[in-house]
């Protein structure tokens, strides 16, 4: 790691920032729920493309309540839940990489407290890097249901002296970790809601990349860098 880097704990979501996921997820959901409908299904994967970031089954429960009517049943829940998780497993050990995503891991993994901190489900995040290779690298790997305010909040307790960074592709990361107080930048290159992150980041003050790749070359090129990075990505925690 370089001597320069002015950030000493790095957290990564998941979806859109390591893996390119978001599409092939909206199109398990689409397949799923299908079955309760062609309507219900596009208006549910236009609700949950607005709220990536979120657990799957928050996302669910809200959507029945506040477009659905309540329609849905506990066991239409658990059972869109189980199908969709088998789908996720299956698409996530054939989906490609991000941009930078083996050269960030490469050049942070073991050299930093490094974690994911995902709205995925976690048992199912945790398989799937063990799968990939890629566990080893990471100091913690944490998703859902807990909320990922809940997963910051705890690193920051268990870390009080570390410099954090957070990088996320969406609203609910960036409202994570502004309530939390964690310096943020977004990745927008496979976000879902381009246009929604921009105007937030432009709103906020936020540092916007491309992806990991652009994020990682940046910070590698001097000091200077890393501290007006880290300087942007404080303000919007004040």
């Amino acid at each position: 790691m370089s001597s320069a880097l002015v950030f000493d704990g790095l957290i990564l979501d998941c979806d859109g920032v390591i893996f390119d996921s978001n599409k092939l997820k909206s199109k398990a959901f689409r397949s799923v729920i299908s079955d309760w409908g062609h309507n219900i299904a596009e208006q549910f994967v236009s609700y949950h493309e607005k709220r990536n970031g979120v657990s799957r089954e928050t996302k669910l429960k809200e959507f029945n309540l506040e477009v659905n009517n309540g329609a849905w049943r506990r066991h239409d829940i658990e059972e869109i839940l189980d199908r969709y998780g088998d789908m996720c497993l299956s698409l996530y050990r054939e989906c490609s990489f991000c941009p930078g995503v083996r050269e960030v891991l490469q050049r942070f993994g073991n050299a930093v407290p490094l974690y994911i901190a995902s709205g995925s489900d976690q048992t199912e995040l945790r398989k799937v890097m063990e799968f990939r290779g890629l566990d080893n690298l990471f100091t913690g790997i944490y998703g859902g249901p807990v909320p990922k305010t809940r997963h910051l909040q705890r690193l920051k307790a268990s870390y009080p002296d570390i410099r954090w960074l957070f990088v996320g592709d969406a609203k609910a990361d960036f409202d994570s970790a502004k309530d939390v107080g964690v310096p943020f930048v977004f990745v927008d290159a496979y976000s879902q809601d381009k246009q929604g992150i921009a105007e937030l980041a432009q709103a906020h003050g936020v540092p916007l990349f491309r992806d990991l790749q652009q994020l990682n070359h940046f910070t590698e090129r001097s000091e200077t860098n890393n501290s007006y990075l880290l300087s942007l990505a404080g303000k919007m925690t004040l």
